[in-house]
């Protein structure tokens, strides 16, 4: 304690000046026998009224009056304990929210609750803090990173939107929320701009931003003891099961169950099917269990025992078939060298070799020509031609009815062979009418949708022999994603029924570019690929990822509850588009129009599970600042009970008057 804040205090000490005045009237009368008392009033009872505590409440009140005094002038130099904004001569802050929202967040800390709980109070701290002028937004730092509040100076929607966040079990991406912080402050007229991050800095962080950032709440970055399923999956009768635990005392005593499920809800009380107890070891662990007969619904549960229980429980995902590519190119224009595969096909197999988020495992089969019959196209999920000279009315029929009634995706790289196209062939459902190529000095691809992410920057001087025209070719609803630098259009998107025709103005063949050379050309098929066999009911995805509805879907149910499908643009998307973004790890069951049942499973990411809180001086945040706990704010709070208590001494006063005046009439 400092010597001002002694001083302040130390007001309180005339607290006892009312007090000794009135015991230093006190006294013990002498008594003395005087014959003629009983002729006069008694007269000790008088003296002992007035020495005596008239009016104890009205004591009481001084006193608390004093004390409040003294709390007041001790105000300005007493440091708080909660978060709140320390402001530089005074003047109005833009502040930037970062919460984490990741899976993470769901692990208990102490007493406290859990990381989020934390985070959250600590958020409504903050805001507490600010008065008007000062701009808030909000930022969730869960993997896509969200502008859940652009910055606005309107301090109550701000807290009516933290009143809605809600935890999930999402990946991290504190890189993207800190970059989407940053920007949502960029255009505020602010000087005093500062971005406070509420993270554990645990999961897949990346690399951090090297700059300025206000990380308070070191609570949120203790380190918690935990098993989880990552992911759990149903081959005939035998189910896989993948845990990942931080170290071998978190898996000790634990027993892995699988009950029979009865849909979105986790049914922990199923009956049980089999178990199984975990290993003694850190990090992951592959244990396989036997089933004694055939179960529609499988769920997945450890024993509790850990800081985080919402990992404990994972859906039983059924094994699906490898979805099957077909590719149909000519060895002669679009293979590397002579002899080996084509570049298309070598490409796709390298990204269906295993399974993924992105990409899942597929088989990739090599056709000479495009099918004539639908029922050969509907094994497929996803049909790629390269620079063909045209296509034949009959695979135009079979390509546009496979797309209609099996959410097929079909995708084409058109090149020179257009003008060699055959007498009755054309280039629909991808183009329209006669196409033709052109000489062009534009040699940049550019991804202003953010289609392929990072792998778009690749994509810059390609140095094209030539292009084809697709601005004259545009089919009704095709949309442009991809453009050259010119603004002229290279990819188009166009949905046809359930599936989608994907047109690029440009072939794969080496001679023609170095298209396929460029890590924006492996996003680009791996996105593709994904979007495929999502529209074909692809069975697992990652929390957080965003799935497209067809017009068919009447309703998605999942652990939470009903999810409302979001209308509206996305990564190219038309208005009319409908899309869900579950962020809770489980089973989803969709129901189609006409009546027909299937599930989805949404995993959660290792990382999530298993790593452990980064400390500060660990991250590449050299630059944090650490201010000091800044001055708690709370004279008008006390200057109001003041008021209050002068307003209640006055009440007792009056009252005390009256009395006495009723006790004296005369």
């Amino acid at each position: 304690m400092s010597f001002l804040i002694a001083a302040a205090l130390a007001l309180g000490v005339f607290v006892v000046a009312p007090v000794a005045a009135h015991l230093l009237r006190r006294g013990r009368a002498e008594e003395q026998e005087f014959p003629p008392a009983h002729l006069v009033p008694v007269a000790y009872r008088s003296a002992r009224k007035r020495s005596r505590l008239e009016d104890r409440w009205l004591l009481l009140v001084r006193a608390l009056l004093v004390f409040a005094l003294a709390i007041v002038g001790a105000v300005p130099f007493v440091r708080c304990s909660r978060l709140a904004l320390d402001r530089d001569a005074g003047a109005s802050v833009a502040l930037a929210l970062v919460i984490d929202d990741s899976l993470s967040m769901r692990s208990r800390v102490a007493d406290a609750g859990t990381r989020w709980d934390v985070a959250l109070k600590g958020a409504r701290d903050l805001l507490k803090s600010t008065r008007e002028g000062d701009a808030v937004g909000i930022v969730l730092a869960g993997e896509p990173a969200r502008l859940a509040l652009a910055a606005t100076t309107d301090l109550s929607v701000v807290r009516e939107t933290l009143d809605k966040l809600k935890p999930a079990d999402r990946s991290t991406d504190l890189r993207s929320a800190i970059r989407l912080a940053e920007s949502s402050l960029k255009a505020l007229p602010h000087v005093d701009k500062r971005i406070a991050v509420l993270s554990d800095f645990a999961g897949n962080t990346g690399k951090l931003p090297d700059r300025a950032l206000w990380i308070p709440l070191p609570e949120l970055r203790q380190p918690a003891q935990n098993c989880g399923i990552v992911q759990a999956r149903k081959e005939g009768l035998r189910v896989v099961v993948n845990v990942a635990c931080t170290a071998g005392q978190a898996a000790k005593d634990r027993t892995l169950r699988l009950v029979a499920g009865k849909g979105p809800t986790p049914n922990r009380d199923g009956a049980e099917l089999s178990k199984l107890p975990l290993k003694p070891q850190a990090g992951a662990q592959r244990l396989e269990l036997e089933l004694s007969g055939a179960v529609a619904g499988v769920d997945a549960f450890l024993s509790a025992g850990d800081a985080l229980a919402q990992d404990d429980y994972a859906a039983v995902a059924e094994v699906q078939g490898a979805m099957l590519i077909g590719v149909v190119a000519d060895p002669a224009t679009a293979a590397a060298q002579e002899g080996t595969a084509t570049v298309l096909e070598q490409a796709l197999n390298a990204l269906t070799a295993t399974s993924s988020e992105r990409a899942p495992a597929g088989e990739v089969r090599p056709l000479p020509l495009i099918p004539e019959d639908e029922k050969e196209l509907a094994a497929y999920s996803a049909f790629i031609i390269d620079d063909p000279p045209g296509l034949t009315p009959e695979s135009r029929t079979a390509l546009t009815a496979w797309m209609n009634t099996e959410a097929g995706f079909a995708a084409a790289f058109l090149g020179p062979n257009v003008e060699a196209a055959q007498l009755g062939a054309s280039f629909e459902p991808f183009a329209h009418g006669a196409l033709t190529r052109e000489t062009t000095t534009a040699a940049s691809i550019v991804d202003t949708s953010g289609l392929l992410g990072d792998a778009g920057a690749s994509l810059k001087e390609i140095a094209p022999r030539g292009r084809l025209l697709l601005a004259g070719a545009l089919i009704p609803g095709s949309e442009t994603a991809l453009a050259w630098d010119d603004q002229a259009p290279w990819m188009l998107k166009r949905r046809v029924g359930r599936g989608q025709a994907w047109t690029f103005g440009l072939p794969v063949s080496v001679d023609q570019s170095d298209l396929a050379l460029r890590p924006g050309f492996l996003a680009l098929l791996e996105r593709f690929l994904h979007d495929a066999a999502q529209a074909k009911g692809e069975r697992v995805s990652g929390a957080g990822t965003t799935w497209r509805l067809t017009d068919t879907v009447k309703s998605v149910e999942g652990p939470g509850g009903r999810l409302e499908p979001t209308t509206g643009t996305s990564e190219g998307a038309r208005v009319s588009d409908r899309y869900v973004t579950p962020d809770l790890r489980g089973r989803y069951r969709i129901a189609e129009g006409n009546g027909d049942l299937h599930d989805r499973i949404v995993t959660l990411d290792e990382a999530e599970i298993v790593s452990q809180p980064t400390t500060i001086a660990e991250t590449p945040l050299r630059k944090t600042t650490s201010r000091a706990p800044p001055n708690v704010e709370v004279s008008r709070e006390f200057g109001l009970l003041l008021v209050a208590l002068l307003a209640v001494e006055l009440s007792l006063r009056l009252m005390s008057r009256l009395r006495l005046r009723n006790q004296n009439p005369a």
